[in-house]
């Protein structure tokens, strides 16, 4: 069954949509495929006419590899759940509203997030007192970082976000159980993140993850 978010843009892109799960499917698993196949959803390129729009079809090469997907151009990337809209180890959650606001950002390139290990870039500012009025920003020029999201997709209550791997940090990322976000939220009365900065992302491999559903799929 072709989702509606799918089906909404036409029977031509539907199809195809369908064409990218399928051929991915067998090889990766039915939640792999559905990442792929959204994530070509929001990049194809699209011609027009005065009668139809037809995609160019992309062509997408992954092979899974662990925990981590590599291009067809030797690239690395790791796939994960950024965060969702179920309540986390400190009681609070994000609303679709802000997830759909950082996908947004993301695939905009307005924003970009960066990746390190158990939060040492936040905790060396954190220690070092900068200021709460300008710590996001001071962060996402600190991290020294070996991951970058790249892409971002909101699906079904959750925000994936697609990380590039620096060569060479593939054994460090397989190691991860999780990833925490890091950013400065505006939080409701309910716990409810209404608004807020995302400044990064770190893989957990001494802490756990605070959302306990943002874990690396070790299939």
């Amino acid at each position: 069954m072709i989702p509606d978010y799918v089906a909404k843009h036409g029977d031509v892109v539907a199809n195809e949509w369908l064409s990218v799960y399928d051929s991915f499917a067998d090889k990766v698993g039915d939640e792999w495929a559905l990442i792929i196949a959204n994530q070509w959803l929001l990049t194809k390129p699209v011609v027009c006419t005065k009668d139809s729009c037809e995609p160019v079809v992309m062509s997408l090469s992954f092979v899974k590899d662990g925990s981590l997907v590599k291009n067809s151009d030797g690239t690395s990337y790791v796939d994960f759940v950024l965060t969702d809209n179920g309540y986390n180890r400190q009681g609070m959650k994000v609303s679709e509203n802000l997830m759909l606001k950082w996908v947004d950002m993301i695939n905009n390139k307005t924003l970009k997030i960066k990746g390190d290990v158990d939060h040492k870039d936040w905790d060396t500012l954190m220690n070092n007192g900068v200021s709460k009025e300008s710590f996001i920003s001071t962060l996402r020029k600190f991290k020294k970082s070996f991951a970058e999201g790249v892409k971002a997709i909101y699906d079904n209550g959750k925000m994936w976000i697609r990380a590039a791997i620096k060569p060479g940090y593939e054994d460090l990322v397989a190691k991860a159980t999780g990833v925490s976000l890091e950013a400065d939220l505006e939080i409701d009365k309910d716990g409810v993140a209404v608004d807020g900065e995302l400044g990064g992302f770190t893989f957990t491999i001494n802490t756990e993850p605070v959302n306990p559903r943002s874990v690396i799929d070790k299939k």
